[in-house]
């Protein structure tokens, strides 16, 4: 049975598959969900918008968050459609649904 996950991690897409016949997990959309450009679109855009969150010169890593409150706010209804629109799809496949954004992120600073 396949399980859909969904989770940000930096550079990354935020959805990733993982198969109990084949072990380990695919990065990125599904290829039967390939042709549904909301999802494409969506994932695209939070992972631009999520690594944007970053700064990454070669030599220091860190985490700068968002320019506004109002910002990070629109990028959790983001996350909240997305999950949305991911989950019905995994009813209507079979596959089980892992959601594990955080959408508290406003309220938390990275400790890197």
């Amino acid at each position: 049975m396949k399980q859909i996950n969904l989770i940000l991690s930096y550079g990354f897409d935020p959805i990733f598959e993982e198969d109990e016949e084949e072990p380990g997990y695919d990065p990125g959309i599904p290829p039967e969900w390939a042709d549904n450009k909301e999802i494409v679109n969506l994932n695209n855009e939070i992972m631009e918008e999520y690594t944007s969150l970053f700064t990454d010169d070669g030599r220091a890593f860190g985490y700068k968050g968002f320019e506004t409150r109002e910002q990070g706010e629109k990028f959790i209804e983001k996350l909240k459609r997305f999950s949305a629109i991911v989950k019905k799809e995994c009813e209507d496949y079979g596959y089980i649904f892992n959601d594990q954004f955080h959408y508290n992120m406003l309220d938390w600073e990275p400790d890197f």
